[in-house]
């Protein structure tokens, strides 16, 4: 994972969001599928809820 997040730092035109780490599969699916208020509210809440499904 460190190497990753060093190559994104790197990065000249780093992407708004990139998988890594546990989850991130399942976001980057919702991504396509969900707008990015809608994908960011979503983050928030499971954020403030202390679970990932």
């Amino acid at each position: 994972m460190a190497k990753g997040i060093a190559r994104i730092a790197e990065s000249k035109n780093p992407k708004t969001r990139y998988a890594i780490g546990g989850g991130a599969k399942m976001f980057m699916f919702l991504r396509n599928v969900l707008s990015d208020s809608l994908l960011d509210r979503l983050m928030w809440r499971v954020s403030q809820s202390g679970k990932l499904g």
